[in-house]
């Protein structure tokens, strides 16, 4: 009996990458071997007569299918694949997202419906993860993986002479660092992904006041004039570590010695390949710097492996009870509630000693990289509008963001690797087709590029709905904004919520002008774009549309909904929101 799995999972910031290998992790201590890949980079031929399939799918943007899954699914979307394609398919499917979003879990379900459609059998019931669960993700993919495993088991048993891998044995590292053995060569860099073009920064300012509790930057590159972009596209950016907080690390795990030798990383496992992107050979500091996550919230693997070398009986037991079902509620309270990162969890469990370097790869994520949209449309120069992220957890401990502290030493004339992907938002086709953004705070960058490249098109139909607390401390762009309305380009409306004793919005703004609004959607059938933070903004701009469309043609509440469900169908109200 072949006992092989395979594992393909559609991954943006990393969590459905990292769920993929805690189900690769635990098929193996049941004995299976089993294929870990990106959908992207899987032999598609195979599909039709593989193994049992384990799909790990998460969500991005406004229901989107990650990147690294969407050429794996437009295949599966060809019209002409027989219906009973994948007949002899069984699969099942593990969706990640967050349930304050409208589109749920949408490619999960769209990817499990579309295989049915090809005649694929599910061997277990999809499973759906919520990032608004007190436990994350994991509050439902543990007894999801309990089940799962139930019945793997069933259908494939372990072979007589063998038993499950205990939790207690450590398994090999994912994968190894051999010293090099060959000549020195330059400092080690990160390989960079296709598409990817090397900007220039012309400056990097602070856009608010010095006294605003929120540093928002302005920040501009000059790239090759060559590079073509489109209004509402995305900026990825790679961000490295603090050298000092690398530094701190290294003494605190006992690498020193060892952080600047070349090393090689080769796979343990040939089912699983050493990432593109790691220079050959490299240094455990550049490893740490430019391609893990230290300063990220811990994966519970994290605390198995530490379990395996602490000399502590006690610390060693929290730990092994923080990986338990029961363990859950102390874990959340431990780690979740006060946001505590792993290097912080290292440092608490001060009895852990000699973990082996090679097991970098296990104990931390993987470095991702972060989406800016691009806020301006100007040919041979990218600018972004990016608020830093700075905050106090309950431990007392100022936090920065990594990519935040990134972008704050960023200066003049550094060079910075980026790449332009496509937006979620499109403009119409049609010039005349006014256009109502909804931007609060940094949520307007999109607006400033969708808008400057209206003005290209003499388009003048442009309305902007921008919200910030103040006028004095965190009004973004006013001058462009007030350029724009002097030549006849450009309405703007404001919402600064805390210049006046009542708190204003940019969804009480809308309604103070509800007749106009109406009038450019039902008359002159305007494309309305939303984009900010995703807590309560975009579902209160939702429900005063509805409102507004209500009052406006004298329909029902329920006929309101339809109508603007209507619009979102037709891309006439498009949201790119951010949790």
């Amino acid at each position: 009996m072949d006992r092989r799995l395979v594992v393909l999972y559609g991954s943006q910031t990393g969590t459905a990458k990292d769920v993929a290998e805690r189900v690769a992790r635990d098929a193996r201590r049941r004995r299976f071997r089993v294929l870990v890949s990106a959908m992207d980079d899987y032999d598609r031929t195979r599909l039709i007569d593989e193994a049992p399939v384990i799909f790990v799918c998460a969500t991005m943007g406004d229901g989107e299918e990650p990147d690294n899954m969407k050429g794996f699914w437009k295949f599966l979307l060809r019209k002409s694949w027989p219906r009973d394609i994948l007949s002899n398919l069984e699969y099942t499917v593990f969706a990640l997202g967050d349930s304050s979003y409208d589109k749920f879990n949408y490619p999960g379900k769209k990817l499990h419906k579309r295989l049915q459609q090809l005649g694929a059998r599910p061997f277990y019931p999809k499973g759906e993860g919520d990032d608004q669960h007190y436990l994350g993700i994991d509050g439902t993919l543990d007894p999801w993986l309990d089940g799962l495993w139930q019945v793997l088991l069933q259908r494939f048993p372990l072979p007589p002479d063998q038993e499950i891998i205990s939790d207690q044995e450590l398994l090999p590292p994912k994968y190894r660092l051999v010293p090099y053995q060959g000549k020195s060569i330059a400092p080690p860099t990160r390989s960079a992904a296709p598409g990817t073009i090397v900007a220039r920064v012309e400056c990097n300012t602070r856009m608010t006041t010095a006294n605003h509790f929120q540093d928002v930057r302005h920040v501009v590159f000059s790239i090759d004039e060559g590079v073509w972009h489109r209004p509402g596209d995305i900026v990825r950016l790679m961000p490295s570590n603090n050298a000092e907080n690398v530094d701190a690390l290294l003494s605190l795990m006992g690498w020193m010695a060892q952080a600047d030798d070349l090393v090689l990383v080769e796979n343990t496992d040939p089912d699983s390949p050493v990432p593109a992107d790691i220079p050959q050979p490299t240094t455990l500091r550049a490893l740490l710097t430019r391609h893990l996550s230290p300063w990220s919230r811990p994966r519970r693997y994290l605390f198995e492996l530490l379990s395996h070398f602490a000399t502590d009986d006690q610390q060693r037991e929290k730990l092994v009870e923080f990986c338990t079902a029961a363990g859950q509620d102390e874990l959340y309270s431990y780690c979740h509630r006060p946001k505590r990162h792993c290097v912080e969890v290292i440092q608490d469990f001060f009895a852990v000693r000699n973990v082996p370097a090679t097991y970098c790869f296990d104990l931390f994520p993987e470095m991702v990289a972060r989406d800016y949209s691009l806020a301006s449309f100007a040919e041979g120069k990218v600018e972004l509008c990016v608020a830093l992220v700075e905050y106090k957890t309950k431990l007392a401990a100022p936090r920065r963001g990594i990519a935040s502290e990134w972008i704050r030493t960023l200066k003049k004339r550094d060079e910075v690797p980026l790449r332009i992907v496509p937006g979620t938002m499109t403009l119409p086709d049609d010039a005349n087709t006014p256009i109502i953004c909804v931007g609060p705070g940094t949520g307007v960058a999109p607006m400033k590029s969708l808008i400057e490249a209206r003005i290209q098109q003499g388009a003048t139909a442009n309305l902007l709905v921008f919200g910030c607390r103040s006028r004095t401390h965190d009004f973004l762009f006013e001058a462009e904004w007030q350029k724009h309305v002097d030549a006849g380009h450009l309405d703007l409306w404001t919402a600064f919520s805390r210049d006046q004793p009542a708190k204003v919005y940019v969804q009480h703004v809308l309604l103070q002008h509800g007749p106009q609004v109406f009038d450019w959607i039902q008359y002159r059938g305007a494309h309305v774009y939303v984009c900010g933070s995703s807590n309560q903004m975009p579902t209160d701009v939702c429900n005063a549309l509805k409102l507004i469309v209500q009052n406006g043609a004298g329909l029902t509440h329920e006929q309101a909904v339809e109508y603007v469900a209507g619009m979102k169908k037709a891309r006439r109200y498009q949201e790119e929101t951010w949790s």
